[in-house]
């Protein structure tokens, strides 16, 4: 007999049924179980009989988690597919902007990019909520999620002011130099952890110093083999990519806070709905006030072709 988690007996013959049955806080560790039971395994015609604890307050075994493979690689290969894409978008923006006659103002784009984001989560949301609904009448539970709110106009602020600079910058300077002064936010999120009192050790300040020092001579390279005319262009394209790196690791270290108080599809929502309003909003501003971004969308809408408006919506899109 064996001290297990559960008030039943069981035998071998049963295919250990009760690892499957318990439920999820009650199963244990696999490495445990192979322990207790590996002398059963060859003498399968043993019988397990299995009484419960009767220590209640034992919570040991009543908080332990195992790991789900499955969502783990999942989890996984989804952050490596948003890796590939988000290291393509620079070379794609910026090929863009080299290839048609008529390239969209940035805050044109911006606006763009957040709507095509907005659609895609608006139909993942629509479907999750249609789908657990069946037969029941059909609620938004989403509409009543405070903390969801609060954190989408917050971050949704920082992705707005992140991807408006960053495409801002991409527009000015090469396409390597604004992926890597992008790429600051992994340098800025560890160092804000720092602040915020979080010890780090050695080899990320190592890992953050070398960092600073391979963005900074990629910077000056970039600047050394072109002209003059252009190295006003260059340097403040890659000042507004480091400035999109400040707002993109604000939104990583507090993501992570709004994430643990919220689900995910509610947070993604309202970020992506603050996002878009602030973009929209910026742009008819411009054009409302006559300015000369403004007007720069107005002549953009009257010359752009119907080829480079396809481009521009693929890359937008991706």
């Amino acid at each position: 007999s064996f001290p297990l988690p559960f008030k039943q007996s069981l035998s071998i013959e049963q295919n250990l049924s009760f690892k499957q049955n318990l439920p999820l806080k009650q199963k244990l560790p696999s490495n445990k179980i192979n322990q207790l039971l590996s002398p059963i395994f060859t003498y399968k015609s043993l019988a397990l009989s299995a009484s419960a604890s009767n220590d209640e307050n034992d919570s040991s075994m009543e908080d332990y988690q195992p790991p789900g493979e499955g969502n783990y690689f999942l989890s996984l290969g989804s952050l490596m597919g948003c890796v590939w894409m988000w290291s393509l978008a620079t070379p794609l923006f910026r090929y863009m902007f080299n290839t048609i006659d008529h390239s969209p103002p940035t805050s044109l784009l911006n606006s763009m990019c957040a709507v095509a984001s907005l659609a895609a989560i608006l139909s993942v949301t629509a479907l999750k909520y249609i789908s657990k609904a069946g037969n029941q009448p059909f609620k938004v539970p989403l509409l009543e999620d405070k903390e969801a709110q609060k954190g989408g106009l917050e971050l949704g602020t920082y992705k707005f002011l992140g991807i408006g600079f960053n495409l801002w910058g991409i527009s000015l300077t090469l396409s390597s130099q604004a992926a890597f002064c992008v790429q600051l936010t992994t340098i800025m999120v560890p160092l804000a952890q720092a602040a915020s009192g979080i010890k780090l050790k050695p080899r990320i300040w190592a890992a953050v110093g070398m960092a600073f020092l391979g963005v900074g001579l990629l910077t000056l390279d970039g600047a050394n083999n072109i002209n003059a005319a252009q190295l006003n262009d260059l340097l403040l394209g890659d000042f507004y990519c480091i400035v999109a790196a400040v707002f993109y690791a604000c939104y990583d270290v507090r993501v992570n806070n709004w994430s643990k108080k919220t689900e995910t599809i509610p947070l993604t929502t309202y970020k992506s709905l603050m996002q878009t309003f602030l973009s929209l909003l910026l742009m008819l501003g411009f054009i409302g006030f006559g300015t000369e971004q403004g007007q720069q969308i107005i002549d953009w809408a009257n010359q752009v072709s119907k080829d480079e408006l396809i481009l521009i919506a693929e890359v937008t899109i991706f």
